[in-house]
């Protein structure tokens, strides 16, 4: 779940509990806002659109903030629909796998979910930050979406190959 996470920036009990709520209620909110918004993106462009994201990301200056938090929250939000989609799969072939391969699967996405939660939290900090602040909040997201991207790609491995693994 997106609710446990550990991190190696304190925050207090409060505010990881508001983060998980969010983070939980993210998808039923959007579900209900737009149909479209919560289509899933195929994974190759997906990722594509994360890659831009990465790239764009350290041209955005203070002026641009707007622009930056609303390219990076589309992008967040086709991840999430992303991850549901990998849960979904693993929930769906959960008695067909191998319990090795099942267990990696596990392992691979509950570090996506922790990654994913990590960023919601950088994400946070650069939406209420100052504009004095923004290079620091930029850098800090920068580096927990790069490592939520690697996650994500690991995750979309493993599930795969536990697919082709239960379908043997």
């Amino acid at each position: 779940m997106r609710a446990s996470s550990i991190t190696k920036y304190p925050t207090s009990g409060i505010t990881a509990l508001v983060l998980a709520a969010l983070l939980l209620a993210a998808p039923f909110a959007v579900a209900e806002g737009s149909d479209t918004a919560r289509e899933t993106v195929a994974p190759q462009k997906l990722k594509e659109q994360a890659q831009q994201l990465e790239e764009k990301l350290a041209e955005y200056d203070q002026d641009q903030r707007d622009e930056a938090m609303s390219h990076i929250r589309e992008t967040l939000d086709a991840l999430d629909s992303r991850i549901e989609k990998l849960d979904q799969t693993m929930t769906s072939r959960r008695e067909d796998m191998d319990r090795r391969i099942r267990a990696q699967a596990k392992t691979s996405l509950a570090h996506l979910n922790r990654e994913r939660l990590r960023a919601a939290e950088w994400y946070q900090r650069m939406e209420d930050s100052a504009s004095f602040t923004w290079e620091s909040m930029k850098d800090g997201f920068d580096d927990a979406y790069s490592k939520l991207v690697e996650a994500w790609l690991d995750a979309e491995e493993v599930v795969s190959a536990s697919e082709a693994t239960a379908e043997e």
